[in-house]
């Protein structure tokens, strides 16, 4: 596997906005660690705005980490901003095996 998709689904009346950042962690058992970016990773700096109802994916790229990513359990994290400016954070869960 050398990407997945990320897939964002605004299931509400009002339309959201984001950016192109996101950043992944694994759980070692214990806790959760943040998975580093490859050295200069740039996100650009873009606001994506999401119409209310509607599904949009983007591909997240695993040659983005600095290692390669090993058997486990991880979680992408990412946050977004609704029309009254509220900041909410999601994560979503996955496994590589």
């Amino acid at each position: 596997m050398k990407s997945f998709d990320l897939v964002v689904k605004n299931d509400s009346p009002e339309k959201i906005s984001y950016g192109t950042y996101f950043f992944v962690e694994m759980f070692d058992g214990k806790t959760w660690k943040k998975v580093p970016f490859i050295k200069n990773l740039i996100f650009p700096s873009l606001e994506i705005i999401q119409e209310h109802y509607s599904t949009a994916s983007k591909p997240i790229y695993l040659n983005s980490f600095l290692n390669p990513m090993k058997k486990g359990k991880y979680r992408i994290i990412k946050e977004f901003e609704t029309p009254k400016q509220e900041q909410k954070t999601l994560t979503a869960s996955f496994e590589i095996e």
